[in-house]
């Protein structure tokens, strides 16, 4: 569909950008990278959950998820290259950078769930700022040679539908989730995530994807069943939450890493599966199990002393 944007205009737009390359656009164009990729996302999301605002980090948590699930759909019916894929001999990525080109997913998300802060938040200064992230992540992965244009304005565009349809559907969900039995939540929340698993195509960033789903779901159904701990507190409180759940959140990610990986062997179904779970637990963890621990150290007030 866009082949000739892939070897005209496009490919000399990435080549452009690739002969200004220098040690500050380099870091910069490094620095986006990893400040729009998942492993951020579940870096920061976790500290607006713990100590700033307990509800507007549940919803970016699954503005994230939805807006991933939707991009890894489009990429999978489009399948469309990367530049190095086009002309190897003239391309020479920056990052490492696999999978499908079109949309960015970098620019989706971005646009997605940060624009959803700015939604949430109603401030000019964090409108802008997202505003300007935008531009900057768009700049950098074209920059970096892992993105064609026409890959990034897709991003950008797909994070604003997504970004409309996740804001609409919490017009109607939340309230209504929350009366629902919990059978019926768990019902949906499996229901959902075997559809969403049929749909996507299958690899590793579907496969954690789907456990991100499932864990979301599930973290939120046992959070309402067990105490809950708040988010305010001291400086001190705030700081020792996010140091002790980061550390152990991050450790319990990579155990689990290590030790699913001894016993499936990589790219089976069965390695597929521990790894959806791995993103599962990792994700109840930090919605239910951190915060019921950082109410036992008295890190945290109980939700009613909030």
């Amino acid at each position: 569909m866009f082949a000739s944007w892939e070897s005209g205009w496009g490919l000399d737009a990435v080549q452009a950008l690739a002969a200004v390359r220098g040690p500050l656009g380099d870091a910069l164009a490094q620095a986006l990278h990893f400040g729009g990729g998942t492993l951020f996302f579940l870096v920061v999301l976790p500290i607006i959950y713990w100590s700033l605002q307990r509800e507007l980090g549940t919803r970016l948590i699954f503005a994230l998820t939805f807006s991933f699930a939707l991009g890894e759909l489009v990429k999978a019916q489009f399948g469309a290259p990367r530049p190095v894929d086009i002309a190897p001999t003239l391309i020479s990525p920056l990052l490492e950078q696999g999978g499908f080109g079109f949309p960015s997913n970098h620019v989706l998300l971005t646009v997605a769930v940060w624009g959803y802060l700015a939604f949430y938040l109603r401030r000019r200064w964090v409108t802008l700022a997202v505003a300007l992230l935008v531009l900057a992540q768009m700049w950098g992965r074209v920059y970096a040679g892992v993105h064609f244009p026409h890959d990034v304005i897709g991003g950008l565009m797909l994070g604003g539908i997504s970004l409309w349809l996740f804001v609409q559907a919490l017009e109607y969900f939340p309230s209504r989730w929350a009366r629902w039995p919990i059978s019926s939540r768990a019902l949906l929340t499996v229901g959902s995530s075997v559809l969403v698993y049929l749909i996507l195509p299958p690899g590793e960033e579907s496969t954690g994807l789907v456990g991100l789903w499932l864990g979301c779901g599930l973290g939120l159904i046992m959070r309402d069943m067990l105490a809950a701990s708040g988010v305010s507190g001291s400086a001190w409180q705030r700081l020792a939450r996010t140091v002790l759940g980061l550390t152990l959140l991050i450790a319990f990610f990579y155990a689990a890493h290590a030790l699913f990986g001894s016993i499936g062997t990589e790219g089976t179904t069965f390695a597929m599966l521990l790894r959806l779970l791995r993103y599962a637990m990792t994700l109840v963890l930090g919605l239910v199990f951190l915060p019921r621990l950082f109410l036992q150290l008295h890190l945290a007030p109980s939700v009613g002393s909030d």
